[in-house]
């Protein structure tokens, strides 16, 4: 299979230009990187049957990745669910989320162009 790898990245990235006008200006900058994948079924079969997992710590009811991060912990207590009861956020802490949403999902009924425009 032949495919493009593509790196994107958002207009205030330090990498997609250098003068601040060039970063206004642009939404998006992609590149990518042509490569070669193999099919390996036997290789596919081995990786989704977890016969590559390795016990975390010679515990076998934890079987990672090798390159799992949680390889170079030593106490399993420090990852997974640590209670039942669900968080409650604080009244300020919602403010703050449907604050924080309301900036987030700002594009999707507004037209931020054109109300920069405006503001203009």
């Amino acid at each position: 299979f032949d495919t493009e790898m593509s790196i994107l990245l958002g207009p205030f990235d330090k990498s997609v230009s250098s003068s601040k006008d060039e970063r206004d200006s642009k939404d998006l900058f992609v590149f990518g990187y042509h490569c070669k994948l193999y099919r390996d079924d036997e290789k596919a079969e081995l990786v989704n049957n977890g016969a590559l997992l390795i016990p975390w710590m010679g515990d076998t009811s934890l079987m990672v990745d090798r390159y799992d991060i949680r390889n170079r912990l030593e106490d399993k207590s420090l990852f997974g669910l640590k209670s039942n009861i669900p968080h409650r956020l604080t009244d300020q802490e919602e403010e703050l989320e449907r604050l924080l949403d309301e900036e987030r999902y700002l594009a999707l009924g507004t037209d931020i162009t054109e109300e920069e425009l405006l503001r203009e």
